[in-house]
């Protein structure tokens, strides 16, 4: 059971193989360095990942080229730590089971204290708008926000993953329930995220929209497959309000795992994932595209911060904007080498209703399964709202080629008075085009 597998997506659609070479005068200009770097066509490569034509690549790769047989200078050849982990394995027969030893269980009196923090907040607080919660406006006693503080240590410090379970979302209304959110993810992570470019969202609805927004929405905005990929912000959250009739599983790697195996064996794709030479293209926002690594190695941590979406396209948009290079060989086979490799060492998340998966979002990528809603309609089943949080005692280095998205993410201007937490999928969140999310 696979992320990418056959009948999971629809036929691959075809590549804009045509890079029209007269009109990238203007992006060498800015990006000299550059220059003949890229070849004139796209690499036969789809924002679905094809193992076959991934095995084709190496093999004329490894007939064609020399290799860099070791890694490049600083890097290490593994990493050690909690932050490395084994999944049961895309392919796995547990993979029909569940792999508990990422539950955390909320106790009854768990969840006595939390209905005790939202009266708290309805009490104290006159605007009621999630915005205003916080670790002070939903006071948790001693225990709860121990046990909180504890998930945000295991985050950070640990093997970076964990689902709370024991919350029942059809208990309390709508807006009981981002309360509710809000104040135990305050308690992990003190910062929220910005989530949609251009404005102040702070709350991503993941749903099957159909084409009520947009007619061609970005995949977290349909049922489809999802490769792997990485969010921006330090920790991902997300609160299931309801799930699918079938399929939907989440499916989460070990970021350090997944580089031990690819140093081990390619060095030369840590190369290329490390090198700066990797043009986003993110159609329609600003800027149109950005120039960066989607490997890094900080403080004895790796990272991988990426969309496949950003380099092969998808939907309406597949292929590469003509104003843009194609990406070269390498750089097909690396995307290619991340999502085969994560597939071998994923653990697979079967949410259930109420449950909050937390992953620190430096330390995992993440994918998920096609699925299948009731009656097939939009907006009915696998309902998951999210958030992106930073806790600023305990977070990790952000790298320096992050910063500016990380700074854009947590801005320091966004206060209480102008989050928005959109009650509904809005058009924004469901076709901005320069977020890391697929």
């Amino acid at each position: 059971m696979a992320p990418i597998a056959p009948g999971d997506s629809p036929s691959t659609q075809e590549v804009d193989e045509e890079i029209h070479v007269d009109n990238l005068g203007e992006f060498y200009n800015n990006h000299s360095e550059l220059r003949g770097r890229f070849p004139d066509k796209q690499p036969e490569i789809s924002w679905y990942p094809d193992i076959n034509l991934y095995h084709q690549r190496q093999e004329k790769r490894e007939d064609r080229e020399d290799r860099l047989n070791e890694l490049p200078e600083g890097w290490p050849s593994y990493i050690v730590g909690p932050e490395v982990w084994e999944g049961v394995g895309s392919q796995s027969d547990k993979d029909e089971g569940e792999d508990d030893r990422w539950v955390v269980q909320l106790s009854d009196e768990h969840i006595v204290e939390i209905e005790h923090a939202l009266r708290q907040f309805k009490r104290k607080v006159d605007n009621l708008t999630p915005g205003y919660v916080n670790r002070d406006t939903f006071p948790l006693r001693e225990k709860t926000k121990a046990l909180l503080r504890s998930c945000s240590e295991r985050l950070h410090k640990g093997d970076g993953l964990l689902v709370l379970r024991g919350l029942n979302p059809d208990m309390y209304t709508y807006n009981d329930n981002l309360i509710i959110y809000a104040g135990i993810t305050s308690h992990i992570g003190n910062k929220r995220g910005i989530q949609v470019k251009g404005t102040t969202e702070v709350l991503g609805h993941i749903v099957d929209t159909g084409v009520s927004l947009a007619p061609f929405p970005l995949a977290s905005h349909t049922s489809d497959v999802q490769p792997f990929h990485s969010d921006l912000g330090d920790v991902l959250c997300l609160y299931v309000l309801s799930t699918p009739n079938k399929g939907g599983e989440s499916y989460v790697a070990s970021a350090a795992k997944v580089y031990n195996e690819i140093a081990a064996t390619r060095p030369d794709l840590i190369k290329t994932m490390a090198e700066p030479a990797w043009v986003f293209d993110t159609p329609g926002a600003t800027p149109l595209h950005y120039v960066r690594p989607i490997l890094f190695y900080r403080e004895g941590h790796v990272t991988f911060n990426f969309a496949r979406r950003l380099f092969t396209g998808y939907g309406a948009n597949s292929g590469r904007s003509r104003y843009l290079p194609a990406i070269s060989e390498a750089q097909a086979e690396a995307l290619d080498a991340i999502e085969f490799t994560a597939q071998k060492h994923t653990t697979v998340m079967r949410l259930k209703k109420g449950d909050i998966q937390l992953q620190h979002n430096l330390a995992t990528i993440h994918g998920r399964r096609a699925f299948t809603n009731p009656d097939d309609s939009p907006f009915l089943g696998r309902h998951l709202l999210r958030l992106w949080i930073r806790d600023e005692e305990l977070a990790w280095s952000t790298p320096p080629e992050l910063m500016n998205e990380w700074k854009r993410v947590f801005d320091p201007r966004i206060g209480p008075h102008n989050e928005l937490w959109p009650d509904n999928p809005t058009y924004e969140s469901a076709t901005e085009a320069s977020a890391s999310c697929a």
